[in-house]
């Protein structure tokens, strides 16, 4: 599994990443958007962070923590590599049947702010799966984490 988390504010990326790592995903690509606000990420603090969530997880192997990449990027990547969760509030009430015979899922997870018109039509003609947690609007960081821990659940 692969989380394309737009880099949020503060900690919060951090914070996605260490819980991420603890659910299980398999790589996590911060992802450059529109509305992306905060560019920089401290790499070595990062990796520090992942490394402590896998070994309080009990994992034995690490996520890859690749460097940031572009949105368009990050499509064409996904778009070759499995089924695509594109989180959005226009989307349908996640169900694990949308993700039942993949090898692999990416998850998209947008900004603060949300998603910009032209990513979401990016997204919809490369026929990622439009997908939303609910009724609720959640900040960015926790979609990342109960999106991720529900797609994990699916598979």
């Amino acid at each position: 599994m692969v989380l394309y988390c737009s880099i949020l504010k503060r900690e919060n990326f951090e914070w996605v990443a260490q819980k991420a790592t603890e659910i299980g995903v398999g790589e996590i690509v911060p992802l450059v958007t529109q509305h992306t606000v905060k560019l920089e990420l401290k790499e070595g603090r990062l990796k520090k962070i992942v490394q402590e969530a896998a070994e309080q997880s009990g994992r034995s192997v690490l996520p890859k923590l690749q460097i940031p990449m572009g949105f368009e990027q990050a499509v064409h990547e996904a778009k070759l590599n499995g089924t695509t969760l594109f989180f959005d509030v226009s989307g349908k009430e996640f169900d694990k049947k949308m993700i039942k015979d993949s090898e692999k899922v990416n998850i998209f997870i947008g900004p603060e702010g949300g998603w910009n018109e032209g990513e979401i039509e990016i997204a919809q003609k490369n026929k990622f799966i439009f997908v939303n947690l609910g009724k609720l609007t959640l900040r960015a960081e926790t979609a990342a984490v109960v999106g991720t821990y529900l797609a994990s659940r699916g598979l």
